[in-house]
């Protein structure tokens, strides 16, 4: 392991930094268990990606179900933009986010706004991919009983610096949303990707990073269970 990777590990576990080097999420090997895709159930849940359905892991959905009773007597709801999403669509994603930051950064070089792309979309050259390829990520947030969102400080995808899941500058309602959020989601098991509020995992390099475990339980070799039933 390159020392730059260990002293940014050391930085996250004395809470000196709050997110890990993409290089040590990477380093994490997969033991994939074999855990097939399954449908997220469209009457359980708020569906805020309208244009396909959902899938996920059969353990996150059945975790996110968990959630979901417990904020039912809040009378809340949680509203889910994505969870799996193939290599094509994260190859394209990543290509249109590109395009955004040579107009947002315009006189950042190459390997600068390669950086930031890196932060913001997984590169599917890189063996799996990001935690959406593995079918373990999920990117969500609050809604009210009627569907609307509560004010997370940003739009889904709106990236700066009130993106970062412990910004201190946001307003009261929008940190209790987001505390609301973080504290039921690591209830049943998930962990945070501390740069985006929404990102949530379970099973993926990057949950067995942030969790110190020896090695991920999902990989990129998903398959789809059409006939599972909840």
């Amino acid at each position: 392991m390159k020392i730059r990777v260990l002293y940014n590990i050391l930085l996250v576990i004395f809470r000196i930094r709050a997110v890990l080097p993409v290089d040590a999420i990477r380093r994490v090997k997969i033991k994939e268990c074999g855990e097939e895709l399954i449908l997220l159930p469209n009457e359980l849940f708020f569906i805020l990606n309208k244009s396909a359905n959902i899938y996920g892991r059969r353990t996150v959905i059945q975790k996110l179900l968990k959630v979901e009773k417990i904020l039912e007597k809040k009378g809340f709801q949680i509203g889910v933009f994505e969870i799996y999403r193939d290599k094509i669509t994260q190859k394209s994603m990543r290509a249109q986010e590109y395009e955004h930051l040579k107009k947002e950064y315009p006189l950042y070089s190459n390997e600068e706004l390669e950086k930031i792309l890196n932060r913001r979309v997984a590169n599917t050259t890189r063996a799996v991919g990001g935690g959406h390829q593995t079918g373990g990520a999920v990117d969500l947030t609050l809604c009210t009983k009627e569907g609307i969102q509560l004010d997370m400080g940003t739009e889904y995808l709106e990236f700066n610096e009130k993106t970062k899941t412990c910004c201190k500058t946001l307003m009261k309602n929008q940190l209790k949303n987001r505390e609301l959020l973080l504290k039921l989601m690591k209830r049943v098991g998930f962990v945070n990707y501390p740069n985006e509020w929404w990102h949530f995992s379970y099973g993926d390099q990057m949950w067995a990073a942030y969790k110190y475990k020896g090695k991920a339980i999902y990989g990129d070799k998903c398959i789809v269970n059409e006939n599972y039933l909840l």
